[in-house]
């Protein structure tokens, strides 16, 4: 399970942007280096909870014991949180696609009602 810990963290630590050395600021440990220590010993409860917090996820989702296909809130906000590390010009790319698939969702709801 550690290995699987590990391997979600790094996937979106590497999504936000940000280093392991940031992510352990942000949960008040050391080093990023002490993350990959969890592939060898299990953290505390208190560890894995700080660093779900830190990258909006639930602990379930970081332990890997999340097996849905859909979507989850969580994993919508990580896919969100990408495009603060784009270009001003495929930032606005982005926006007008959730746009377009929002303009889309609705229209098919519409025709839903009506038939």
């Amino acid at each position: 399970m550690s290995k699987i810990l590990v391997s979600n963290i790094t996937r979106l630590v590497s999504l936000k942007g940000w280093t392991m050395d940031q992510l352990a600021e942000k949960t008040g440990m050391k080093s990023g280096k002490q993350f990959y220590a969890w592939k060898d010993h299990e953290p505390g409860i208190d560890k894995v909870t700080a660093t779900a917090d830190a990258l909006n996820v639930s602990t379930d989702y970081l332990l890997g014991r999340n097996k849905s296909n859909n979507l989850t809130d969580e994993q919508l906000t990580v896919a969100m949180d990408a495009p603060a590390h784009l270009s001003k010009e495929n930032q606005q790319k982005a926006i007008d696609f959730m746009n377009y698939l929002v303009a889309q969702e609705e229209k098919k709801d519409e025709s839903d009602r009506k038939d």
